[in-house]
């Protein structure tokens, strides 16, 4: 997510903070006086409201039954007047650099691959 957020063109809403450690996120603002706290929860309030989240449901369970599980556990998100935001606008984030290869070094003796295909707006709005 760091590479991605750091490769993605200057201005593209995908390099606004997605990421962070206890390093990043409490080490590095404590030392430089930065109370992190406040301003992640101003974060929160700001763009975690029911307009910007989508909910994906797969299960083999009866429709009916998947329903009731949805509105018992996701009906309790408080309801916002906010607009959803809208990013089509600032197209893809990493038009031009395609076919970059970005080689960073290990940090885990852990081997992965992380695949990303970044898709147009699916909200037509």
């Amino acid at each position: 997510m760091q590479v991605q957020c750091h490769t993605a063109h200057e201005g593209h809403p995908f390099r606004i903070f997605s990421w962070g450690n206890r390093k990043s996120l409490v080490d590095m603002p404590v030392a430089g006086g930065v109370n992190t706290r406040p301003l992640l929860q101003k974060f929160y309030q700001q763009y975690y409201k029911p307009q910007q989240m989508s909910l994906v449901l797969l299960g083999g369970e009866p429709l009916d039954t998947l329903q009731e599980w949805v509105v018992e556990i996701f009906g309790v998100i408080p309801k916002s007047e906010s607009k959803r935001m809208e990013f089509s606008g600032s197209g893809p984030p990493f038009a031009g650099n395609g076919g970059t290869l970005y080689k960073m070094p290990a940090v885990k003796e852990q081997h992965e691959i992380h695949l990303t295909f970044t898709l147009p707006a699916q909200f037509n709005r």
